[in-house]
């Protein structure tokens, strides 16, 4: 197994990705997943201000945590060969191999400056994860959209599906 640090993450990256070890624990999975990342990067701590991801999801999709939730949940259980290429953390995380070729290209292994949140999902989208995918089907998001949007997410809020 392969141990990987994750440098110069922003603390709000680093709250995402505990939640999402703790989303794919609830789930009963010992890995990360791309799905439990989005749900991750729109969680948090003490729900007194909104992630800037959750913010977005909910402007531009009308879609909170709770429906991604509900959409990670009504997801068939895996295939155990999208396990095979789990990779191990130094904390004893494990995730998906789409979720750490995300990570790497987000910035968040070996980037001198700090990743955000956004960095992230952008690298998600652009793995093209089919369980993230199919979780943004469930939930009626174009990923081509929802790249746009985390690009620019200040862009005006027309057409947002």
């Amino acid at each position: 197994m392969i141990t990987v640090q994750l440098e110069n993450v922003s603390r709000e990256v680093d709250v995402a990705l505990k939640a999402a070890h703790d989303n794919a624990a609830r789930f009963g999975r010992s890995y990360i997943g791309a799905e439990d990342v989005l749900f991750g990067l729109m969680y948090s701590p003490g729900h007194e201000l909104e992630s800037s991801v959750a913010r977005i999801m909910r402007q531009h999709f009308d879609v909170g945590r709770s429906q991604v939730s509900d959409a990670i949940k009504g997801i068939a259980v895996r295939s155990t060969t999208s396990v095979v290429h789990e990779q191990q953390l130094s904390g004893g995380i494990r995730f998906t191999r789409s979720v750490l070729r995300a990570l790497k290209l987000s910035g968040a292994l070996g980037a001198k400056e700090h990743t955000k949140r956004f960095d992230i999902l952008l690298g998600l989208i652009r793995t093209r994860d089919a369980m993230l995918l199919h979780v943004l089907k469930e939930l009626n998001i174009d990923p081509k959209r929802l790249e746009e949007v985390a690009k620019n997410p200040n862009m005006p809020l027309v057409g947002s599906r």
